[in-house]
């Protein structure tokens, strides 16, 4: 069962480990597929979190940025490490 409640698609070639170095802590996040790197002007943040949100990321939002009509969220890594269900998701 996948931690953050989605599901890894079929296609094994397309999945990615996003590495996360928090100080002295590194994790990986395996993911279904990376789209690439965006940029957002400062003005388009909004501090709220999207409705649209899935629940089991909730926790771990900060807010998001809007732009043609499309609402980006932005997750925090910190969030998730500070979260002790994210250490015991193998047990």
């Amino acid at each position: 069962e996948a931690f953050l409640g989605g599901t890894l698609g079929r296609d094994r070639k397309e999945h990615r480990v996003l590495v996360l170095e928090l100080g002295e802590l590194y994790s990986g996040l395996i993911v279904s597929s990376v789209r690439g790197m965006e940029t957002f002007p400062v003005d388009l943040y909004s501090a709220g979190v999207p409705e649209e949100t899935p629940e089991p990321l909730l926790p771990y939002i900060e807010g998001a940025y809007q732009r043609d009509g499309e609402r980006w969220s932005v997750f925090s890594p910190e969030k998730l490490i500070q979260d002790d269900r994210f250490y015991n998701v193998a047990a």
